[in-house]
This record gives structure tokens, C-alpha cells and sequence, in this order.
């Protein structure tokens, strides 16, 4: 749950900048534990143990109702909220039916480009060509990380663009979207978010050659959470010495 909201996190400050807020990011962080946490519960029900459930149960409940405390203050950040909350609650039926890539991506793209703000977005210019950028980089960081699990998505039902055309397909789809991420990022000075798609293209060649190479889909992860947010602050603290 941590992970995730830490991936959130940096990739809603290589968007925004020094725009975001710090009650935004809170709203982002503990929206997405709750909606990870929330899939693994269910997703994983027969196989944790009693005490990790219990956690899980704690964990979630907390996380939700920090989320639900801090949508409330204000009515556009409700109504995203509440878009969010549909994707998230639907996702563990839907991705039976649905390659579960269409419904990360969307979640992942409004939450980082909309919640962390103090205003409600305008969906126009640098912001649309962010929005694309992170949509990209999501799309290349889901397919790559279901590399790895294809047979066992494939033996549980789960629709995912890798479990359906295969490992070194879903590796070549990603790729793609990472240099067209990059490219989005580099048009409009993204340096954070351009590093961060450059970063997962050589990740996804060297898992289209071994599917099961553990320490290459960690790092399709550790790109998201090292490199967007911390690359963007370094670029802004250059900028404010000069």
C-alpha cells in the first residue's frame, strides 16, 4: 500500500510542480492505500493469513477515512473522488472481463493529475500533454509488471494485454508507450516524466528477452517511485540557485 501511494505521490509532483499542495498529495496518497489496499483484500482472500487481513482491514479503514475527510473540502475534488472510488470497487470483478490495464490507467491519470492541485484542473495545453505523458508511462509500467505473471493471470481469468498476446508482445506494447510518453514529456519540459519513460524503455527490452527476470520488474516499479518527483525538485531547486 505504501508503494503505491509513494509512486503517486512522485509522479503528482514531476505534474505540478511546486502547484501541488500538501493536502492534495495526503488526499492522493491515502486514496490510493485504501484502493490497494482494498484489491488486495479482496483479490487475495483465500491466500493471507488472519493477521494480515486484520491489518488490511485497519489499514484500510484508516487510509478511507483520511481520504473521504479530505475530499469533502472541496466539491470538485468529491465528485473526482467519487469517480475514482467506482474504479476502484469495480476493478476486481471488471478485470475479468475488461484487459485490467484500461481501468488502472484511467485511475492512476486523473488521480495524479487532479488531486494533488488546490483548483479544480484545466484539462488544456501543458496539462492535457501531462496528463498523456503520466497515461503513457502507467500504461508501459501495468503491462511491464504483468509480464512476469502471465500464466498465472492467464490460469485466474485476469484480462491484461500481456496475458493475452504474451510476454514479449505485452513487453514491445510497452516499450511503444514509453517512447511516446517520453516524447509527450520532452514537448513540454518535463524533465522528471521524460526520464522516467527513457528509464522504462531498456526495462521493457530486457523483459521481453526474460519474462521472469525478478530484479528488472522491481526496477519497472522503483523508476516510478525514485525518479519523476525527486529529478523534478532537483530541476526546480537548479532553477531557483540560477
Amino acid at each position: 500500500m505504501l508503494w503505491p501511494a509513494a509512486a503517486a505521490v512522485s509522479l503528482a509532483i514531476a505534474v505540478g510542480g511546486k502547484d501541488v499542495t500538501l493536502l492534495g498529495l495526503a488526499l492522493l496518497a491515502c486514496g490510493t492505500m485504501s484502493g490497494y489496499g482494498l484489491d488486495r483484500y479482496i483479490d487475495r482472500r483465500h491466500l493471507d493469513s488472519p493477521i494480515i487481513r486484520r491489518g488490511l482491514r485497519w489499514a484500510i479503514l484508516i487510509s478511507s477515512i483520511i481520504a473521504f475527510a479530505l475530499a469533502c473540502t472541496a466539491v470538485w475534488r468529491f465528485e473526482v473522488c467519487v469517480v475514482l472510488g467506482v474504479l476502484t470497487g469495480f476493478y476486481v470483478p471488471l478485470k475479468r472481463y475488461i484487459p485490467k490495464n484500461m481501468l488502472t490507467v484511467p485511475a492512476w491519470t486523473i488521480a495524479v493529475c487532479a488531486l494533488p492541485f488546490a483548483t479544480a484542473p484545466d484539462w488544456s495545453g501543458q496539462y492535457t500533454a501531462s496528463a498523456l505523458a503520466v497515461a503513457l508511462i502507467m500504461l508501459a509500467n501495468t503491462v511491464l509488471c504483468d509480464v512476469p505473471n502471465v500464466e498465472e493471470d492467464r490460469e485466474a481469468k485476469v484480462r491484461a494485454f500481456a496475458a493475452r498476446y504474451g510476454a514479449e508482445a505485452g513487453a514491445v506494447f510497452a516499450c511503444l508507450a514509453a517512447i511516446f510518453g517520453m516524447v509527450a514529456a520532452i514537448g513540454f519540459d518535463h524533465v522528471g516524466l521524460a526520464v522516467t519513460a527513457a528509464c522504462l524503455i531498456p526495462l521493457a527490452m530486457v523483459l521481453g528477452r526474460n519474462p521472469i527476470q525478478h530484479r528488472a520488474r522491481q526496477a519497472v516499479d522503483e523508476v516510478i517511485v525514485y525518479l519523476p518527483g525527486p529529478i523534478t525538485l532537483l530541476v526546480m531547486g537548479w532553477h531557483w540557485l540560477r
